[in-house]
């Protein structure tokens, strides 16, 4: 919390971040997990209550935006691993999931910031739209396994001006 959120105190100053886990079975894993709780609320007064809960549970439904989120950024770290340098290019998924996580400026998310919501909603349907005929492209050229990346495929300098850049 330290690294991302340095001066998040609540909207009363007391206010505590809660933590919750999909429920498992797994007795070894929720003993690491609330031990390391405890050692970082010991460490941060930020830290509220962990709980564990069915991630089909209404009330925490979030779990399954967490474990989507998580899985993709996993799925990046994981290929800049086997690189072994950061990755070039970025995909939609990761310009609309990290689009507000990195400062403004930082240059792996330039092509999002000066977007309105609308304008980024916009951006977001023709990449969508683009990749679909990259992709049945290189089905009809049997080539496999390539990924779309927009900025290495979509030609951004033509639709720029008509998404209402800021």
């Amino acid at each position: 919390m330290r690294l991302h959120f340095p001066d998040f105190s609540g909207q009363n100053g007391d206010e505590k971040v809660d933590i919750v886990f999909e429920e498992t079975s797994q007795i070894e894993w929720k003993r690491k997990l609330i031990e390391a709780h405890e050692h970082f609320k010991a460490n941060d007064s930020r830290f509220g209550c962990l709980s564990f809960a069915g991630k089909n549970d209404e009330a925490h439904i979030g779990l399954q935006a967490a474990d989507f989120s998580a899985g993709v950024y996993r799925q990046a770290e994981e290929t800049q691993a086997e690189l072994g340098k950061p990755l070039e290019y970025e995909r939609i998924v990761d310009l609309v999931l990290f689009k507000n996580v990195y400062p403004r400026g930082n240059k792996r998310y330039k092509l999002t910031y000066d977007l309105s919501n609308e304008a980024f909603k916009e951006m977001i349907r023709l990449l969508v739209d683009h990749e679909k005929k990259k992709k049945a492209q290189w089905r009809k050229h049997r080539i496999k396994g390539r990924i779309y990346y927009p900025e290495k495929e979509f030609d951004f300098r033509g639709y720029m001006g008509g998404l209402g850049a800021r």
